[in-house]
């Protein structure tokens, strides 16, 4: 039981993880320049 709640909290970190790691790549990607299509496409990959 307690090994499930270890590997339940460490799928939420890096759930969290990949998001804050989503969202500045997206706030980079704005501040660099124009979004090109090749660059939107990667995005949403």
């Amino acid at each position: 039981y307690d090994r499930i709640q270890k590997q339940e909290r460490l799928h939420y970190a890096v759930s969290g993880l990949l998001i804050v790691a989503a969202a500045i790549a997206v706030c980079v990607v704005h501040h660099v320049g124009p979004v090109d299509k090749t660059d939107a496409r990667w995005l949403l990959l």
